[in-house]
């Protein structure tokens, strides 16, 4: 009997809990449920998320799959009256590829300028050089001579820069 007693102050499982319809839910009186009957479980299904992942695509990829968007999309029944437009997003699309076009031969000419500049760089370095040695060879290093070293606008070693915007020269 103690062991009645106790079972009875305990709460139920959940197996042994008697299902009835709760009328404070929602569920009217008319509508056909009853207190003796299991109340109908909602069907809980997640809803299929778009997944575009856009930061992660390149400027080609994300190029391929507007591409591909506009090609699936067109016609489609499925999706009638798309936000946007047809007509806008192709606007958009077009706009992109222009951009993306200008960008990449902007990129072509940028790497071709670095090239011709490194060029000339090596050819001015050079340039100097034999500008260095020349001054070198016409004053015989010395200071005190007739031609003077710190007129002709180069650094000379352990008496620092003669003028501020000179460079360093090494023969």
């Amino acid at each position: 009997m103690a062991n009645l007693a106790k079972r009875a102050a305990l709460p139920p499982k959940p197996d042994e809990v008697f299902h009835m319809a709760f009328y404070d839910r929602g569920t009217r009186y008319d509508s056909g449920a009853r207190y003796d009957q299991q109340p109908p479980t909602p069907k809980r299904t997640r809803m299929a998320q778009v997944k575009l992942e856009l930061d992660r695509r390149s400027d080609d990829e994300l190029h391929q799959f507007a591409e591909t968007h506009i090609a699936q999309m067109a016609g489609n029944a499925s999706f009638p009256t798309p936000t946007p437009t047809a007509a806008a997003f192709q606007a958009i699309y077009d706009d992109y590829c222009a951009k993306l076009t200008a960008s990449e031969q902007a990129e072509q000419a940028a790497r071709e300028a670095t090239q011709l500049k490194d060029s000339a760089r090596v050819a001015i370095s050079q340039a100097l050089n034999d500008r260095g040695n020349y001054v070198q060879s016409a004053s015989g290093g010395e200071q005190g001579s007739g031609v003077s070293l710190q007129g002709s606008g180069v650094s000379l070693k352990g008496l620092g820069s003669v003028c501020e915007n000179c460079s360093l020269l090494t023969a």
